[in-house]
């Protein structure tokens, strides 16, 4: 039979392809795109607009 033998460092590619890489990715769309649009938190930016929007909108 034939055995098949990785290096520590092909092992190592093959995890961080398998584990990491979806990991990064995830973090980069959830950081770049998912958190301004939706949990950013607005501040007002001046005192002549606070008349004009409710307390804790």
């Amino acid at each position: 039979m034939n055995e098949i033998t990785l290096s520590k460092q092909q092992k190592l590619k093959i995890w961080f392809r398998e584990q990491a890489l979806p990991i990064v990715v995830l973090l980069i769309l959830m950081f770049g795109f998912v958190r301004p649009f939706v949990v950013e938190a607005y501040r007002i930016p001046s005192g002549s607009m606070s008349g004009l929007t409710e307390s804790g909108s």
